[in-house]
């Protein structure tokens, strides 16, 4: 899809989405100073943080020890990057089915383009209010979200607005909105912001009350996009998200799992119901996505693209199993997911190369090849024969030789 610049549009984000995952998966972590710290892969640092703990002086970045001597309550939890994008892909989703013109920003927020609607849900307030029930129908999370014409607008008014409440900012109104707040809101490197700091300009309207050409001689091209922000101006354009075709489903196992075998049948289970049920219809996959939920928490996941469209379950264990193989369960698997990914028509799926008449694709190319050897007498075709293939030297292993058809 390509990029398309509305006149108008929302900007909706939910505050500290890991952090607001986790809360909602784990009711009583509620109230308490909270931080998302990375895996054993990641670096061992603070990744997210509640409200709660930032008041105590914990910030994205910190090395999870000193957040811990800074903070001795805090209570740290490993981030589960898989459970957080498939949250985020819900909210895409949903947000799908209010407005086709979605863009996706960070993990948790999006920006939807507005124009259009207002012949189905009747003005903007109701978009709004559509988009916010959307995100707590799918994701049982209360998103903030600002109306305004610019990217960068719409993001402002959704931070300065309630969980719940919209805030819609007038046609021509963003430079109001944004007079009185620090110049940190400007999307730009930290380096402008302290320059125009030492300037003494310390808000927004102060920006915008100097001539575009001093702002230039200063920043450059960088200068012009700052004033045009300070004024409430965003050319910025949408770049709507392609919502892929998927179809998902999950087994849950009575007793957590603990080998590849019964991951296997599980696997198998899941394939034979998802490819003969009527929501996959006649159709075939292009992916799939094998995603393992841990008794841990944790969640492992792997993601295959198939060579060409599947639509028989075997194939698609086939290529599964390899994945499973390497497969070392820090825990026992509680459940499994299996989302069929790029589902397009079983037609898709290619196919032998058509016959015409008596002779068919292979035979044309052959003749080609007779006529192009008659006529510079020799064949100006070759073909790769393996001829030592055990060489340690590479140039030895294959050779050319002149295809005879």
């Amino acid at each position: 899809m390509g990029q398309w610049t509305p006149s108008r549009l929302a900007f909706l984000q939910i505050d500290d989405f890991p952090v607001a995952v986790e809360r909602r998966d784990r009711p009583e972590l509620a109230r308490l100073p909270l931080a998302v710290g990375g895996a054993a892969e990641d670096r061992k640092e603070v990744l997210a943080a509640s409200t709660e703990a930032r008041a105590a002086g914990i910030r994205v970045g910190m090395p999870l020890r000193s957040a811990l001597a800074r903070c001795p309550t805090l209570v740290v939890v490993q981030a589960r990057h898989a459970r957080y994008h498939e949250v985020a892909d819900a909210l895409l989703r949903a947000l799908a089915e209010v407005s086709p013109l979605v863009e996706p920003a960070e993990l948790g927020s999006a920006w939807l383009g507005l124009d259009g609607l207002a012949a189905i849900y009747g003005d903007e307030r109701a978009i709004a209010q559509a988009a916010a029930a959307a995100c707590q129908a799918a994701t049982s999370l209360a998103p903030r979200i600002g109306v305004a014409t610019g990217k960068f607008t719409a993001r402002v008014a959704a931070l300065l607005a309630a969980p719940g409440h919209p805030r819609l900012v007038a046609p021509g109104g963003g430079a109001a909105l944004l007079a009185d707040l620090p110049v940190g809101y400007l999307p730009i490197p930290p380096e402008t912001h302290r320059r125009l700091i030492l300037f003494g300009l310390r808000t927004i309207g102060a920006v915008a009350a100097l001539p575009l050409g001093a702002l230039q001689a200063q920043f450059g091209p960088l200068g012009a996009r700052i004033w045009r922000l300070a004024h409430g101006e965003d050319d910025e354009p949408l770049q709507p998200r392609d919502i892929p075709v998927e179809f998902a489903d999950q087994f849950v196992f009575e007793q957590p799992a603990v080998t590849i075998d019964l991951l296997t049948l599980a696997a198998r289970h899941l394939l034979g119901r998802m490819v003969n049920s009527p929501r996959f219809g006649f159709r075939a996959a292009r992916g799939l996505l094998f995603r393992a939920h841990l008794e841990n928490g944790q969640t492992w996941e792997r993601r295959l693209t198939f060579r060409e469209p599947v639509n028989d379950p075997a194939r698609m264990l086939t290529a599964l199993s390899g994945k499973l193989a390497a497969f070392v369960p820090e825990s026992a698997v509680e459940a499994v997911t299996i989302v069929l990914t790029g589902l397009c028509p079983e037609g898709g799926a290619q196919g032998q190369l058509p016959l015409t008449g008596r002779m068919n694709q292979v035979d044309r190319v052959k003749e080609a090849i007779g006529q192009l050897k008659e006529r510079y007498t020799r064949s100006p075709i070759f073909r790769i024969v393996e001829v030592e293939p055990w060489s340690r030297i590479p140039e030895r292993r294959l050779a050319l030789i002149d295809y005879d058809p």
